[in-house]
């Protein structure tokens, strides 16, 4: 991996260490983060300009263990110019990139085996090329991401539409409108499934692109229109954007990080000659050293979109660990797989589910059941009298609370915030060790863990009787 400033690169060797590489000192603390790609058992990683300042392209080569400009790579087969560009991506044994500042409906493809070789006037067929020398070759809107479809298309997402590039273009290839309405938020809003099909963010909705019969490839809206709110307010200049498929938990990570945040605490060094690394439970963490744990509650806004129900389930990160960057990683060993994220204070993280807290952070955990009806009208209300929890077996002491009132949103208020009309602690097998007697039409029961322990509810038996008419006030 490499860090988010690009200050240091790190490598993982055989027996499992990590070895540091001295990386480019010539980018600034406010340098932004783009996307990267794997390309000739080399890393090429995009800086992305701030303000008006241009992309750059930027080698990490694991052999030489160095890290360096592309532009400034010395090599017998460099030629013309590496273009200034914040996206990069590998296809038809080149490298693709595009996101220059200066013209944004442009994209780029090296010499086929030579990413130093950016020379646009040879004539073979193997030359690079820019999209301004073919015809149709400059997409209408500016390119925010490129995403490899299996090994024949590379998708050109836009602002607000999709193209496809069918083969090497040098070649005979062509580009076509694949959609003149879904776009692809940022570079890194993407992510492959494990069949190399695609999903992608747009403004409105997840996309799954799929390559059909012959040469169609079809976009298809899996969110339904349930896309949160929140996400009509991000946006890419203001955002970092990543997306990460889970193969373990079947969906995808959604990550919205502000470009101008910071860590709450002083950034860690490296020690033992390893980048820090910690689990956490839900993608956040922190702490360490002799420096207090951030608190909850960071600045980005993230979610988990489940394959399976196609819901949104938003993921909460303690202060200063938004992620910059974020990847699956498939290990060998299994206890090594996982997402791992690059986070604001320059710590790297895995998402682990089994986790207790997150990164000696507690997990502030709730789940609020309601609202529910005691009685078959809204105009008799009911008296909870005895609710008896069924918990797994390996379920520790829960809070639970119990909220009665006669509008079914005030219910749900209530409980959130903590308003309840009776409360206690809960144990593995045991119901309420006090009677609630808790009057109400519409009821809700709040169960929130201590934050370092697992639990894991199955059912709730209640027990209740009418109480008479409903006095709305």
């Amino acid at each position: 991996g490499v860090s988010g400033l690009i200050r240091k690169a790190y490598k993982t060797l055989n027996d499992g260490s990590w070895l540091e590489i001295g990386g480019y000192e010539g980018l600034q603390d406010n340098s932004q983060p783009g996307n990267g790609v794997g390309y000739l058992g080399r890393v090429y990683l995009t800086h992305q300009g701030i303000g008006n300042a241009p992309g750059e392209i930027i080698e990490f080569d694991p052999d030489k263990n160095t890290v360096d400009l592309l532009r400034r790579v010395d090599h017998p087969q460099k030629a013309g110019s590496v273009p200034q560009a914040d996206i990069v991506a590998s296809f038809q044994d080149a490298l693709v990139a595009a996101g220059d500042i200066t013209d944004p409906h442009i994209w780029y493809m090296s010499r086929q085996g030579v990413p130093y070789d950016w020379d646009y006037g040879a004539i073979d067929e193997g030359r690079a090329i820019a999209s301004t020398s073919l015809p149709g070759g400059r997409i209408p809107q500016p390119i925010t991401a490129l995403a490899n479809l299996v090994d024949d298309y590379l998708i050109l997402g836009c602002t607000s539409s999709m193209y496809i590039m069918r083969g090497d273009p040098r070649v005979g290839g062509r580009i076509d409108l694949l959609s003149d309405r879904a776009g692809i938020f940022d570079s890194q809003a993407w992510c492959h499934l494990p069949d190399g099909t695609i999903l992608a963010l747009s403004h409105f909705a997840i996309h799954h692109i799929v390559p059909g019969s012959g040469a169609e490839v079809s976009v298809r809206d899996l969110s339904e229109g349930a896309l949160p709110d929140e996400f009509l307010h991000f946006s890419r200049s203001q955002h970092y954007v990543n997306m990460v498929y889970d193969l373990a938990h079947r969906g995808a990570y959604i990550f919205f990080t502000p470009r101008d945040a910071r860590a709450g605490g002083k950034k860690k060094g490296v020690a033992g000659d390893q980048p820090e690394f910690t689990n956490s439970g839900g993608g956040n963490g922190g702490g360490g050293g002799n420096e207090p744990p951030p608190t909850i509650g960071g600045r980005g806004q993230h979610w988990f979109w489940s394959w399976d129900t196609k819901g949104f389930f938003p993921v909460i990160l303690a202060n200063g660990q938004d992620p910059m960057a974020a990847l699956y990683y498939d290990s060998d060993i299994p206890s090594d797989r996982g997402v791992l994220l690059g986070c604001l204070d320059g710590q790297m993280r895995k998402i682990d589910r089994s986790s207790s807290t997150d990164d000696e952070v507690p997990i502030d955990n709730f789940a609020v059941l309601g609202p529910f009806k005691l009685t078959s009208s809204e105009h008799v209300s009911a008296v909870l009298l005895e609710a008896i929890p069924v918990f797994s077996h390996a379920t520790g002491e829960v809070n639970w609370g119990v909220v009665g009132d006669d509008y079914p949103e005030r219910v749900i208020e209530r409980a959130i915030d903590d308003d309840f009309d009776a409360e206690g602690v809960w144990e593995s097998g045991l119901g309420f060790h006090e009677k609630p007697a808790v009057r109400g039409t519409y009821f809700a029961i709040k169960i929130s863990g201590n934050g370092r322990t697992h639990w894991s509810l199955e059912a709730v038996s209640i027990t209740a009787r009418e109480a008479g008419r409903t006095l709305r006030a």
